[in-house]
């Protein structure tokens, strides 16, 4: 045992049924999705809704480098809509993330003033961000590739860190239970295919393709419906996040607009997003006319095609 772990006592019955109902949900809501960045943002999105926390962060390892893990950040949820991400994406959270990943630890709720800069600490606490909690879990699954480089090995399993803002300091039972539904998680997204098992290469094809001996007629190309629509961030439309997730956030006014554009990650739906954003598809259509005309977001379909959003809106 660290010295940031104490004993655990018994889970109180309220978190309890909290914890069931979210891995009652989880069952159903994994049916359906198609990316582990998917089930990473409705995860954290649970916990903020069910388990009064202020701010939810996922990262997971991206490679192993010689001095420390490279972890990414793969979703972000805050309750407040209007919270500026880059007062809980910047520098100082990255080092802490990294740091912890490297020890591999959970760090029970700590003041942000004691794990923060003084600067940073001040920041967090003009927006009511008082605590921070850290919880580290590891499996025999491996993460999605989305780098290569010669200078680092690609992990050999997954690890995800939950990094947790809260206004109040959650019972010390509260790192547990986030463990216990982030394993859950894990699990899931092994038995759906999300994630490849530790041991059975690489998701990447490696070698020369074989060309194909006869030309082949493209068939014609089906008009996606808007609910199945892809919204992607223009900044960089392969990634959920951007490859520096320290960049500034674009300024968006709408309060509307801004919730919806925290949820885009490039991989979720119109569907998928409309009931993420507890929102119809007609208003998530509207809000993304808005994003678009401002030049924050553009659409893709299904196989990745961008597609004129024009075309779909005039006739919805």
């Amino acid at each position: 045992m660290d010295m940031y772990e104490l004993p655990d006592p018994p889970l109180s019955t309220e978190l309890q049924q909290r914890q069931l109902a979210i891995m009652s949900q989880l069952l159903k809501a994994i049916a359906t999705m198609q990316h582990f960045d998917e089930l990473l943002r409705w995860l954290a999105y649970m916990i903020v809704q069910r388990l009064d926390v202020q701010v939810a962060q996922l990262w997971t390892n991206q490679g192993e480098h010689p001095a420390r893990p490279m972890m990414q950040l793969r979703a972000l949820i805050s309750q407040d809509a209007s919270l500026p991400e880059q007062i809980v994406i910047n520098d100082q959270v990255g080092a802490m993330v990294q740091r912890w990943a490297h020890e591999r630890i959970n760090y029970q709720p700590q003041l942000v003033e004691n794990v923060f800069p003084h600067y940073q600490a001040l920041l967090l606490r003009r927006y009511s961000l008082a605590y921070v909690t850290c919880c580290f879990n590891n499996s025999n699954l491996l993460p999605p590739q989305s780098i290569a480089s010669p200078y680092i090995a690609p992990p050999t399993s997954l690890s995800v860190i939950a990094l947790l803002f809260s206004r109040r300091g959650p019972q010390l039972h509260f790192v547990p239970i986030i463990n216990g539904l982030v394993d859950q998680a894990l699990t899931a997204a092994g038995n759906r295919g999300l994630l490849a098992p530790a041991g059975l290469g690489t998701h990447r094809q490696s070698g020369p393709q074989v060309p194909l001996q006869q030309p082949v007629t493209p068939p014609v190309p089906v008009m996606p419906s808007l609910s199945e629509l892809i919204p992607q961030r223009k900044e960089d439309p392969s990634l959920m996040l951007s490859s520096n997730p320290f960049a500034k956030a674009p300024t968006i006014g709408d309060k509307q607009a801004r919730r919806l554009y925290a949820l885009i990650d490039g991989h979720t739906n119109v569907a998928q997003l409309a009931r993420l954003a507890g929102m119809n598809v007609k208003e998530v259509s509207n809000t993304l006319q808005t994003l678009i005309r401002q030049n924050h977001v553009e659409l893709y379909g299904p196989g990745g095609r961008p597609v004129e959003p024009s075309v779909l809106f005039d006739n919805y």
